[in-house]
């Protein structure tokens, strides 16, 4: 065991948590009120068995070392020297500087040989399709674009002569097995990830081909200098470009980046993912006057560019929204069109207050049913706002559906007060059953491993959400922010749909008809292949078919 992960293992998530919030024992875990949001009713929940925590109110979670990173705006190493020292566990600062060190010499090392390697025979495949996306061979020396080739050999023996221990390799997460030459990244177009002092702190990759079974993209773990979270690409490279235009582009991929880049838009650095932290912001944030989202058109980008506006409070600057035309990214519109037309998309954006009213009424229906549905939307929507946007928001709602404003905030305040109370969401078996589970899985730590364990193809109807399901539960474990990117398109696309959808998570209390419902199930489907034969096995399925109707009937239809 390595000295880094021995004093892991003496850190108590318990100790740390306590050491900031009061906590209670309920059930399996402990609860409290979050740190993060303010709230009168605990939903900050902590699991000591897995040293995970999660705030059911604001969504924020994780485990030790991302609760202070969060919490007091640190970084990796700060966060778990100030939970060794809570724990009472002494770091030596020679453990600390030099751990950290090395990672960023064996990364900075992996980033020279990259590079090399796009430019041999090997790379020969990466650097073409880099050339067919549109960009020069100049510009990819320039960024430092790289190819992580299958054979490691080479690299190898660079790194074995450098002395650099086995564990310290392993920190800097390049290897998925040192021992035997294997590349996280291998085949993959490769994207140096670096922090503002321009050092490389993780790779991105790309597949050259597209493959339904493999992620596009994928990035490095989170390690002793990398927190995906809490970084942007380029950064390096645009932050003085920030400074002096006072403006933040942000979009969503490697490509779109680069390419902005590329076509003069240097200002311009993306999040790793459809995700981020506002504390990744925390160098420029009081730098700049305006970030303006540009994430891609879909309903994933749709979804991420409204997450962030629901973080308005945490930024110093004004947040605002360039829309691409539909089904095209940045990337897209600088290689089909003139630079001119991303000029005018990025001086046409447009508030977060017109964003949010625009994916409301974004159905053009007018029909009594379609007005319900908006007027629902909206007053959830309400719910996110920040004090300032909510006079301004109610104003536009008021205006398009003719509802007085008083009405739509006295609905908004009775929903607030549901919320509060607990009230029991119901749902409807026939046609959502399966977005109810898949959205558990999802926004539920406990109930992923809960599920995961047990035989859970017993309660998908839908063979999609099914195999949907079948691949988070092949992870380790999941998070949204963090896995969104490691899953195929297909799964991206059921995942987005019941955000979208705002798909009510099941609650805690009908979790035991659930699993019974499943059990019930399955039983009765290994019955039915002897029904012919068994007079007995008849009279079973009989007995299992009357309760699954009466668990069916526990998990009561919806009541929106």
């Amino acid at each position: 065991m390595t000295d880094f992960d021995y004093i892991k293992k003496q850190i108590s998530i318990t100790d740390v948590i306590g050491h900031y919030v009061h906590l209670r024992q309920r059930g399996n875990s402990l609860v409290g009120l979050c740190p993060f949001h303010n709230e009168k009713t605990p939903s900050f929940y902590v699991n000591p068995e897995k040293g995970l925590f999660y705030c059911f109110g604001c969504k924020v979670g994780g485990d030790v070392f991302t609760f202070l990173m969060k919490l007091e705006n640190l970084t990796f190493v700060e966060a778990f020297k100030k939970a060794a020292s809570i724990c009472g566990v002494e770091v030596s600062s020679e453990f600390e500087s030099s751990s950290k060190d090395q990672v960023l010499r064996v990364l900075r090392e992996a980033g020279l040989f990259f590079r090399e390697s796009l430019w041999k025979e090997s790379g020969k495949n990466a650097l073409e399709y880099m050339r067919s996306r549109g960009f020069s061979d100049d510009f990819l020396k320039e960024y430092e674009i790289g190819f992580v080739p299958e054979d490691a050999s080479e690299l190898v023996e660079r790194l074995k002569k450098l002395s650099f221990s086995e564990d310290i390799i392993y920190k800097s997460a390049i290897f998925l097995n040192f021992k035997e030459g294997v590349l996280r990244l291998s085949g993959r177009v490769s994207f140096p990830i670096k922090n503002v002092e321009s050092e490389i702190v993780a790779f991105g990759g790309r597949l050259i081909k597209n493959d339904l079974d493999s992620p596009k993209y994928l990035n490095y773990p989170d390690t002793l200098v990398f927190r995906k979270k809490n970084t942007l690409f380029l950064i390096d490279k645009a932050f003085e470009h920030i400074k002096s235009s006072q403006r933040v582009i942000l979009v969503e991929g490697y490509l779109d980046a680069l390419m902005m880049h590329q076509k003069g838009f240097r200002n311009t650095v993306a999040s790793l993912g459809t995700t981020l932290n506002p504390s990744s912001f925390k160098r420029i944030d009081k730098l700049v006057e305006r970030l303006i989202i540009m994430y891609d058109s879909d309903d994933a980008g749709r979804i991420a560019t409204n997450r962030l506006l629901n973080m308005t409070d945490q930024f110093s600057c004004n947040l605002s929204v360039a829309s691409l035309p539909e089904g095209l990214d940045p990337h897209d519109v600088l290689t089909k069109y003139d630079k001119s037309v991303m000029e005018r998309i990025l001086q046409n954006y447009i508030s977060g207050v017109d964003f949010r009213i625009n994916l409301i009424f974004s159905d053009p229906s007018n029909t009594i049913e379609s007005k319900r549905q908006k007027y629902r939307l909206a007053i959830r929507e309400l719910q996110n706002l920040g004090a300032e946007e909510i006079e301004d928001f109610v104003k536009k709602v008021s205006e398009k559906l003719h509802v007085p404003e008083s009405r739509i905030l006295s609905d908004s305040e009775r929903m607030s007060k549901r919320k509060m109370s607990g009230e029991k969401i119901f749902y409807n078996l026939v046609n959502y059953f399966d977005r109810h589970i898949l959205r558990t899985i999802i926004e539920r730590p406990d109930f992923y491993f809960l599920l995961k364990s047990f035989d859970y193809s017993m309660l998908f109807n839908d063979e999609e959400f099914l195999q949907a399901a079948e691949e988070i539960f092949n992870m380790d474990s999941f998070d949204i922010d963090e896995n969104i990117l490691d899953l195929s398109d297909k799964t991206k696309a059921k995942v987005s749909q019941i955000i979208l959808e705002d798909v009510p998570i099941i609650p805690d209390d009908q979790w035991e008809e659930i699993l019974q419902l499943a059990w019930t199930r399955k039983n009765m489907l290994l019955l039915k292949e002897n029904l012919s034969k068994d007079k007995d096995a008849m009279v079973e399925f009989l007995e299992l078919a009357k309760k699954e109707k009466e668990l069916s009937s526990k998990i009561a239809r919806i009541n929106d």
